[in-house]
C-alpha cells in the first residue's frame, strides 16, 4: 500500500466508463500546503515555524520589541482547502469517498461502484471491452457491517447463514459435509492481517476455513491444502487467490457468494479502491467469478 493519495488508485482521467454519479457520493477536505518563506535581503523568515531568526546585518523582528507578533505567528494553524463540489471531484476522488460508506448504499450503488472500479481497472490491465456487471450478480447486504471486527462478529455471521442457507435448517451440518473442492464462500480481503480479523470472526461459524493469503504460508503449501481438503470458507487477499486459481488449485465453480470485505484502512481505502489490490480483485471477478450463474458478489 502506498502513502500518497495520489499513488493510491488508477487514474480514471482518459476513461469515460465507470463513473460514478455524485449524488452517490460525499467529498472529503484536503489539507493546505505547510508554509512557506519570506526572504528580507540577508534575512530569511519561515512563516510556518516563525523563528524569527535573522541571519543578516539588515533584518529587523517584526511584531515590535516585545515580540508580539512573533508569538502570534507561532500560533498560526494550517488553514484546510474548501472542499470541492462533488460535481467538480475527479472520478478516482469519487472513487474513494464513495467507497467509504458504500456498505450502507442500496444495492444499485453497490454494482454502480464496483463497476466504476472494475472497467477501467481491466482495460489499464489491457483487457478492454469488458461488460459492466448486472445488478443481479450482486446480492443485498440486509445487515450492515457498521463497526469495526471483532464488534461485528455476529452480524457477519448471521448475513452469512442468511444467504448462505436460508432454506437449510442443518446449515451447520452443510457446512461440516462440505466435499467440494469449490469453497462455498470466499471472503476477500485488502491485506492479510485484515484477513486474520475476519478469520476471528469466522470462528464463530465452527468450521474450518482456508487460509488464502501470503505471509500464512507458502502458495505451494496452499496448493498442497487445497487439492487435499475441501473447505466451505476461504478467506484471503486478491493476487494469492488469483494465483491460485490460475493455477488451477482453487475453483469457484461451486462457490454461491464472493464477499467483498470494504472495511476502510486508517487512509480510508478498502479492496475495491486499494490500487494494490484492486487489479488483482478486478481480474479475479472476470476470469473466474463473472461465468458462475450461482455465484454472487456481497460488498461487506
Amino acid at each position: 500500500m502506498g502513502d500518497d493519495i495520489d499513488d493510491e488508485y488508477f487514474d480514471f482521467s482518459n476513461s469515460g466508463e465507470g463513473e460514478i454519479k455524485p449524488d452517490l457520493v460525499d467529498s472529503e477536505g484536503l489539507s493546505a500546503p505547510s508554509g512557506f518563506q519570506i526572504n528580507d535581503g540577508d534575512a530569511t523568515l519561515d512563516v510556518a515555524d516563525n523563528d524569527a531568526v535573522l541571519g543578516g546585518g539588515g533584518g529587523k523582528r517584526k511584531g515590535g520589541a516585545d515580540g508580539d507578533g512573533q508569538d502570534d505567528q507561532k500560533k498560526k494553524k494550517k488553514k484546510k482547502k474548501k472542499e470541492k463540489p462533488r460535481s467538480q471531484q475527479s472520478d478516482k476522488q469519487l472513487l474513494i469517498t464513495t467507497g467509504r460508506t458504500i456498505t450502507s448504499e442500496a444495492l444499485p450503488a453497490h454494482a454502480a461502484f464496483f463497476n466504476a472500479a472494475y472497467l477501467p481497472a481491466l482495460a489499464s490491465a489491457g483487457i478492454p471491452d469488458v461488460s459492466p456487471l448486472t445488478i443481479e450478480k450482486f446480492v443485498s447486504t440486509p445487515i450492515q457491517a457498521t463497526t469495526p471486527i471483532p464488534q461485528l462478529d455476529s452480524k457477519l455471521i448471521d448475513f452469512l447463514k442468511l444467504h448462505l442457507f436460508p432454506q437449510h435448517k442443518g446449515g451447520n451440518k452443510r457446512l461440516k459435509h462440505w466435499r467440494s473442492s469449490s469453497p462455498l464462500c470466499v471472503i476477500v480481503s485488502s491485506s492479510a492481517k485484515r484477513s486474520c480479523e475476519v478469520l476471528k470472526t469466522l470462528s464463530g461459524m465452527k468450521t474450518r476455513v482456508g487460509k488464502l493469503f501470503s505471509k500464512n504460508m507458502k502458495k505451494e503449501d496452499q496448493i498442497s491444502m487445497l487439492n487435499s481438503n475441501n473447505y466451505a470458507f476461504a478467506v484471503g487477499t486478491p493476487n494469492r487467490l488469483l494465483q491460485l486459481a490460475e493455477d488451477g488449485a482453487l475453483s469457484f465453480s461451486k462457490t454461491e457468494l464472493i464477499v467483498v470485505d470494504c472495511h476502510a484502512d486508517q487512509k480510508g481505502f478498502n479492496v475495491v479502491t486499494l490500487r494494490d489490490t484492486q487489479t488483482d480483485l478486478c481480474k479475479l471477478v472476470k476470469e473466474f467469478v463473472v461465468d458462475v450463474e450461482d455465484c454472487k458478489l456481497s460488498l461487506y
